[in-house]
């Protein structure tokens, strides 16, 4: 350890992007054979293989945990989500008794025994996890969750799923080595982070990791002491790996070096992985077309020692993922529309392939142990291949003492509310975009001003109105021709917008409703209903806003109305819409012949926070508007009628967001009772919550409905402020009615 930490520290000193020795010129080699091959997933493969003893866990993209005799490819076990095919991806981990697995779709931590595939331990959680990470070292898998008002990460013990510790966290959990797990805070980017800190397995001390002069990073190894980044700009500015020290402080030593990806002979391409081990550091670079598009050479291995001085670079074509360490060789993937698919053993001390293994197609995951390496590919398949040598040997791991960093859950005060009725409100599956899904009981609306009917749309091609006290089940439409993305109801009358940029709107006749007008008004984010029924707004994603007679569906006017958030954030409420332009909440009327402006009150256009995401009115005088930024969404209540109107007093409540599955721009699932009293806040990836606006007090949607919470929930108060319906919960295919008493 002495060695490398007097290595490490002379690779801070010296560490540049020097020449490379040049290597072979081509990555011809011996032909491997596969020892055997199974087909495990549909298209799209693997993206994680896990080998532990005499078994390999395969995780598919669909959420799917496979478990094969690693000597036979025999599968031994298999277990699917509750919901297959989420917007978040699953994560697993493995020790030598148990497989752990968090899904997207499920609010809990679960843990299969490895052998046999029966479900060892669950543990529930608020809300759905953000992340998963197998400590390497250390006896333990950490997950990243929403709780206790905050983002967490959570040691559990992988055997017995005991809380070993917990300790708040600014962003999900992205990788893990060495001793530690490593989580990314966004940057408001996209999905990019812009800060990665370390979490220590034994203890759940969280370092932060040094920030480099480029606004964007990624995780991507860790080892020796050390943990590898991907720094780099939004656009196409030459990006850095940077090595970072995990260690205690070394005087006059810094604790980061950053380089350049290129040595002066190849092109410098974006980094595909990397891999740091016994003193050497290894990366992959590749450039970001297909080969059919870009026939030039790429995909490359680097070996740099840590002191300094470049050893290789391998042939081209050898790989476009991070290298995985087989003993006294590396095991790399290539694939690329328009080459040849293979998987290579590469001598570690020279770069040269000594084996290449034909693949039909290309790899998705990598892993090796001490008597085999495998691969898994696009098309769902999973190879082994016997290694020449022993690969690595099993790392032994040490327990983890539980710590008073484990909090206790407190007791929640429930409010006013009750849960009142689920109702199954859509099937089970649903054909959509020519596959067979879980069926989704979204978007909702109240049908009258006390919430007892509901309507209800789903990606099934067709429209629901339910009783809400019974459950049972009062219309159906018949099928719209694609799935129904929203719905509203004003004045009896219920429209449906469906995809494809059309909608249709349904009048009441007696217990029934029959369809009223076919609107077709092309591709749009928003649409809505005015309150009493007559008219039927839409846009269109030039930014133009049309409303159409809700029953003979011609169109009354049209007019350009871009806003400064996407038109995601504009509601109809009862004859008016809130657009965000020219430095103003611009209140409109779109009941007249033409859209009039009514009212304005002047906005900072963005705050500390962010940039503003949403506006709609409330009721006569109030409006409700949200700042969303990556730790963070603002939302505020103030005045666009009357003396307040211009720059007044405003309420405002603050949500935590870390963690969150939605990039800033994305509005949250808001909806807020029309007498102010009550707030719904949900983003991807964290708790949904009924808010007392006045005290703050804010309630996790499971206390109250006594039900976990699955990945998505949507949102609808009735008229009366007194009954809230969720849809997708607490299963996708159905609706909870909560009350207040």
């Amino acid at each position: 350890m002495r060695n490398r930490t007097r290595m490490f520290a002379a690779a801070l000193l010296t560490l540049t992007a020097v020449g490379s020795p040049r290597a072979a010129e081509s990555p011809e080699a011996p032909r491997l054979s596969a020892a055997w091959s199974v087909d495990v997933s549909e298209p799209a493969g693997a993206p994680l293989l896990v080998p532990r003893g005499d078994r390999l866990a395969v995780l598919t993209w669909q959420g799917d945990v496979v478990v094969l005799d690693a000597r036979t490819g025999k599968r031994r076990w298999r277990k699917q989500p509750r919901q297959r095919g989420g917007v978040s991806r699953p994560a697993l981990a493995a020790d030598q008794e148990r497989v752990v697995v968090i899904w997207p779709s499920e609010p809990r931590v679960v843990a299969y025994d490895l052998d046999r595939g029966r479900e060892a331990w669950s543990v529930p959680l608020d809300a759905v996890p953000a992340g998963m990470a197998d400590c390497a070292r250390h006896r333990a898998v950490v997950v990243t969750h929403r709780g206790l008002g905050t983002l967490l990460a959570t040691a559990f013990d992988p055997k017995s799923g005991a809380r070993l510790w917990q300790t708040p966290v600014e962003g999900p959990v992205v990788g893990a080595g060495d001793a530690y797990v490593f989580t990314a805070t966004p940057s408001g980017f996209g999905v990019w982070p812009g800060r990665l800190s370390a979490v220590h397995c034994a203890t759940g001390e969280v370092r932060a990791i040094p920030q480099n002069d480029r606004q964007l990073v990624e995780f991507l190894a860790a080892g020796d002491g050390v943990a590898v980044a991907r720094h780099l700009d939004p656009g196409f500015s030459r990006e850095q790996i940077c090595l970072h020290r995990l260690g205690d402080p070394i005087a006059d030593v810094p604790s980061s070096v950053c380089t350049d990806t290129a040595d002066g002979e190849v092109p410098a391409h974006p980094l595909t992985g990397a891999l740091v081990d016994d003193g050497t550091l290894y990366f992959s670079t590749a450039h970001i077309s297909a080969h059919n598009l870009d026939p030039s050479p790429d995909s490359w291995i680097f070996a740099r020692a840590l002191d300094g001085r470049a050893r290789w670079r391998s042939p081209a074509l050898v790989s476009r993922q991070a290298p995985v360490d087989a003993g006294p060789l590396l095991w790399t993937g290539f694939g690329s529309t328009g080459a040849d698919d293979y998987a290579f053993l590469i001598d570690r001390e020279d770069g040269r392939p000594v084996g290449r293994l034909p693949l039909r197609k290309a790899p998705t995951a990598l892993a090796a142990d001490r008597e085999r390496a495998y691969v898994s590919t696009y098309d769902g398949r999973v190879y082994a291949v016997r290694l020449p040598e022993p690969g690595p040997a099993p790392v032994v791991r040490k327990p983890v003492t539980p710590s008073g960093r484990a909090h206790p859950k407190p007791a929640i005060d429930t409010g006013p509310w009750r849960r009142l009725a689920i109702i199954d409100a859509h099937p089970k599956s649903a054909k959509t975009s020519g596959s067979r899904r879980p069926g989704t009981a979204d978007p909702v609306a109240f049908v009258d001003p006390a919430g007892a009917l509901l309507a209800v749309g789903g990606n099934d091609d067709k429209v629901r109105v339910f009783d809400v006290k019974s459950g049972k089940r009062r219309w159906i439409s018949k099928r719209l021709g694609k799935d129904v993305e929203a719905v509203q109801a004003g004045g009896g009358r219920i429209h449906a917008r469906i995809y494809g940029g059309r909608s249709f709107t349904f009048e009441p006749r007696g217990a029934r409703w029959r369809r009223a007008a076919r609107i077709d008004h092309g591709h749009g984010w928003m649409s809505g209903l005015s309150g009493d029924g007559q008219r039927v707004v839409t846009d269109t994603f030039d930014g133009e806003i049309s409303a159409f007679d809700a029953l003979s569906g011609d169109r009354v006017w049209r007019a350009p109305a871009k806003t400064a958030f996407d038109q995601r954030g504009v509601r109809v409420v009862g004859q008016r819409i809130v657009i965000h332009s020219a430095g103003a909440l611009r209140v409109f009327d779109v009941g007249g012949d033409a859209l009039a402006e009514v009212a304005r009150r002047p906005t900072p256009g963005a705050i500390e926070s962010g940039e503003m995401t949403q506006a709609w009115m409330i009721d006569e005088t109030h409006a409700a508007w949200e700042y969303c930024g990556p730790a963070q969404c603002v939302v505020e209540i103030g005045a666009l009628f009357g003396p307040e109107s211009d720059g007044g007093p405003v309420m405002r409540r603050v949500f935590d967001v870390r963690g969150a599955g939605w990039v800033p721009d994305v509005p949250s699932t808001l909806h807020i009772s029309p007498d102010r009293a009550w707030l719904f806040f949900f983003r991807l990836g964290l708790t949904p919550l009924v808010v007392e606006w006045a005290a703050n007090a804010r309630i996790p949607l499971s206390a109250i409905t006594e039900k976990p919470v699955g990945e998505y929930t949507s949102a609808a108060f009735s008229a009366d402020g007194r009954r809230l319906a969720l849809g997708m919960h607490p299963a996708s295919w159905q609706v909870t009615v909560i009350e207040r008493r």
